[in-house]
């Protein structure tokens, strides 16, 4: 397996720890919103966790797609 698929797996896995744990009360699971709002449904740390774990994840996708398209 290509080792931008582990980077794309942890950044998910980042973002998806923010919305388990860090969700403001009251706020579904599933909420379809841009990167920017998302300090209107998480807490601070979950902001964090979204952001960092969606950066992750497409270094990972851009790493894989890089690799595949010029290897």
């Amino acid at each position: 397996m290509h080792a931008a698929l582990y980077l794309i797996w942890f950044g998910v896995g980042l973002s998806l720890a923010g919305w388990l744990w860090y969700r403001h009360p009251g706020q579904s699971f599933w909420v379809m919103a841009p990167v920017w709002r998302a300090a209107e449904f998480l807490r601070p740390v979950g902001v964090w966790l979204w952001r960092v774990g969606t950066a992750i994840g497409l270094v990972g996708v851009i790493w894989l797609l890089g690799d595949k398209l010029i290897g």
